[in-house]
């Protein structure tokens, strides 16, 4: 939905400049008027082109790993080279998973009880991007690092429980 919003206004935002140069004009309506049309269209255009992606990543590592309640998002992986893979991570009942989008093969499997995240931050922004985990070697970026940190810990304490 973020990107979705961001990419209609900067469509509608273009739209208006271009529109306002041409005319040597500047009037408010026509930027609010510009930003109602362009917003829902971004999120719509996005938003399709991101589940489609998502599907097809699902696809392609579908029955791997996936128990009924298995959580999974897009993501991006960045390993101690720093070399950046997208594609799908996927937490089940007792390892953490990352399937790369291109070839759907498994890069990394961690036991729950290895992984010990820490949020990691944009550097010139407090804005949480992702988590990193094996001394800061491994990270990956999430949309929601807090609720993935969150659901971690929350199945590494069902283990623990567990007789």
């Amino acid at each position: 939905m973020i990107y979705g919003i961001s990419f209609g206004i900067m469509i509608g935002l273009m739209l208006f400049l271009t529109t306002s140069i041409k005319d040597q004009t500047f009037v408010g309506y026509h930027m609010i008027k510009m930003l109602i049309i362009s917003i829902p269209l971004g999120v719509i255009t996005i938003g399709s082109i991101i589940s489609l992606r998502y599907r097809k990543l699902k696809k392609r590592t579908n029955g791997v790993n996936d128990a009924q309640d298995s959580i999974s998002d897009f993501a991006l992986y960045i390993d101690s080279d720093n070399n950046k893979v997208s594609g799908r991570l996927l937490l089940s009942d007792d390892k953490l998973s990352f399937y790369d989008l291109e070839t759907g093969k498994c890069l990394f499997e961690t036991a729950l009880s290895d992984i010990h995240p820490i949020i990691k931050k944009l550097k010139f922004l407090p804005i949480p991007i992702g988590f990193s985990w094996m001394n800061e070697m491994n990270k990956v970026n999430v949309s929601f690092p807090y609720y993935w940190i969150k659901l971690i810990d929350t199945d590494r304490n069902k283990m623990i429980l567990q007789p």
